[in-house]
């Protein structure tokens, strides 16, 4: 298990041939997406372990790349998500 709401954590995983240069996280219940998370992007075959410590479990995901392209999944709990890879 990923954690319990309140101490949550991730690893994302970048399998994709583009660095991630931008990982943001939005509680389902709003329109407006968070800051960047990420101190320093992600490199391509590197992986990071993402702490999100909000007391929730139900996270919109956005993930901008190197060559600009934006990756966006709703609804992921991640109570019970240990890794999301991006291909």
């Amino acid at each position: 298990m990923a954690g319990q709401a309140g101490n949550l954590h991730f690893i994302l995983i970048n399998a994709s041939r583009h660095t991630i240069m931008s990982l943001q996280l939005s509680t389902t219940n709003t329109n407006q997406w968070e800051e960047n998370i990420l101190t320093n992007p992600i490199r391509p075959g590197d992986s990071r372990m993402i702490r999100i410590g909000i007391y929730n479990c139900l996270y919109d995901l956005r993930i901008i790349t190197s060559d600009l392209k934006e990756l966006v999944e709703y609804n992921l709990n991640f109570c019970v998500i240990e890794s999301y890879i991006v291909q």
